[in-house]
């Protein structure tokens, strides 16, 4: 649960960021572009790019994403304490 909350974050940083002139030499946005890109680029590989006028919203993709493996990982958690392991 943590981690996918925490990439969610980051995620949105990543997104933020990117309304910003930032130098690409610079250590932190590397970072961000190296853990976010990755996923993002797959996501859009899979499923078509979502615009409305000038506005893309294909990062809710990855939103969505994250939020089904979040539930997943809770309700497994859920199942494997009720079973004791």
């Amino acid at each position: 649960h943590w981690a996918v909350t925490i990439y969610t974050y980051v995620f949105m940083v990543y997104l933020l960021l990117s309304f910003f002139p930032i130098d690409e030499n610079n250590v932190f946005a590397r970072f961000l572009k190296g853990i976010c890109e990755p996923l993002y680029n797959a996501v859009l590989k899979v499923l078509p790019r979502l615009r409305i006028g000038m506005i893309d919203l294909s990062p809710l993709y990855v939103f969505i994403l994250l939020e089904i493996v979040d539930f997943i990982f809770t309700r497994l958690t859920q199942i494997f304490t009720k079973m004791g392991i």
